[in-house]
């Protein structure tokens, strides 16, 4: 998944929110998601999706703004929620300069996994350990973002039965011990079946290995919340 895997092509719609705006001047790109001039949702409001609509039609943009023109906060307040409880990421991306290829969502895209891979096992250790147990806290409040508790939901993890539950806990259990950050998968599209037999698969892996697994998860889910901003 990393730096391969492109956003679908043709029409798109991105609904980012924007207050205020850092004007650059640069020629048109081509392919850009842009910021619609309509209306928008406060500075560092909680969760971007929802906002009103920011079309994409084949490569031309039309009286809309770009992410390379959002300020700080309005940047962050869209992409935060990209890697779950990290919004250090879409902060660096920022502060280092966004382009015009960053208009693009795989340019985007590129971008922020770049950041992840050339942060350092510390701080991508921090990024894994931020990611809750599977089927582990869905019915405790507070406890999972939104994102991931719609995911969890989705692939059928709120209706475990009891043997799939306990199953879930001994693997959560055992896997966090023995490679010291939670399992961690990309569970859009799969069914709990699924979820449970890549975990019983998974949990003998050598780390180094597991680590690199994780973080392809992580790209992944990341790829996902992107494309799901509509």
């Amino acid at each position: 998944d990393v730096g391969r895997s492109a956003l679908p092509s043709g029409r798109q719609t991105w609904p980012y929110s924007s207050a205020g705006t850092v004007h650059r001047s640069r020629p048109e790109p081509r392919g850009c998601v842009v910021l619609s001039t309509d209306r928008y949702r406060p500075a560092l409001a909680a969760t971007p999706p929802g906002c009103p609509g920011l079309t994409v039609t084949g490569d031309r943009l039309q009286n809309q703004r770009k992410p390379s023109e959002m300020g700080r906060e309005d940047f962050i307040a869209v992409f935060g929620h990209i890697y779950e409880k990290s919004p250090w990421i879409v902060e660096q991306a920022w502060d280092q300069g966004l382009a015009s290829t960053e208009d693009s969502p795989e340019g985007l895209r590129r971008a922020l996994v770049a950041i992840v891979e050339e942060a350092g096992p510390e701080l991508q250790l921090r990024l894994l350990c931020a990611h809750p147990d599977l089927a582990g806290k869905l019915g405790v409040a507070g406890v999972l973002t939104d994102k991931s508790r719609s995911e969890q939901t989705g692939a059928g993890l709120d209706r475990c039965t009891k043997a799939e539950y306990a199953e879930f806990q001994s693997l959560n259990q055992s896997y966090t011990k023995q490679f010291g950050f939670p399992f961690i998968l990309a569970v859009r599209g799969r069914n709990r079946a699924q979820v449970l037999e890549n975990f019983r698969n998974r949990i003998d892996c050598d780390r180094d290995d597991e680590f690199a697994e994780a973080l392809r998860q992580v790209h992944r889910i990341a790829r996902l919340r992107l494309q799901e901003i509509q």
